[in-house]
């Protein structure tokens, strides 16, 4: 976790990885919950090292514009990165290049299929409260992240229905444990522990 509510970032750097080892299944968002102000951008990037070399990955909000269920302030655009990919090599490196970088709001500011994804939390697309998002290739081993803009809290119209609603039948056990984790590291800094 970066930042909380006493301590929003105005920019910020969150890292795609596939991590080798025992600890869990690997694929992940370092940090997986970032506090940012309102107006901040925050830039998701490929690690390219280890075994995230050949890892595609996406950064898809949980909004029903995405064709997801809603866990994002009512009222908030989607987004989504489209694919980007690792080192390679690839079966196909033109699919890379065609539909599948395809990305809906944000920007990918060096126009490749290596990202990096950018996007600036800014009302009134995208007001104030908790943004839950997924990586679409590996959402069922549980790789999903929040974007908490602005101090937030139970009270505040953007908590629901990220914080509160319940994660749909679709979603893996992986995924429901990782949305669990996330749910309560954004409580406690909200609460104050």
């Amino acid at each position: 976790m970066v930042g909380g509510p006493d301590d929003l970032k105005s920019e910020h750097t969150v890292r795609m990885v596939a991590i080798d080892g025992d600890e869990g299944n690997g694929f992940g968002y370092m940090p997986s919950v970032l506090w940012v102000e309102p107006g901040a951008t925050v830039t998701w990037k490929h690690t390219a090292n280890g075994s995230s070399k050949r890892v595609s990955h996406t950064i898809t909000s949980m909004n029903k514009g995405n064709e997801k269920p809603q866990f994002t302030p009512k009222g908030s655009a989607p987004f989504d990165s489209g694919v980007i990919a690792g080192v390679g090599p690839w079966k196909d490196e033109n699919a890379l290049r065609g539909d599948l970088q395809t990305h809906l709001n944000g920007e990918r500011p060096n126009g490749g299929f290596q990202g990096p994804y950018k996007l600036t939390f800014e009302a009134p697309k995208f007001p104030s409260g908790v943004y839950l998002y997924m990586c679409e290739d590996h959402m069922f081993f549980g790789m999903v992240g929040a974007v908490v803009v602005g101090d937030v809290g139970p009270n505040d119209p953007g908590w629901s229905p990220a914080m509160t609603k319940a994660p749909k039948p679709m979603f893996s056990d992986s995924f429901d444990a990782h949305l669990r984790t996330i749910r309560k590291t954004i409580k406690n800094q909200v609460s104050g522990q």
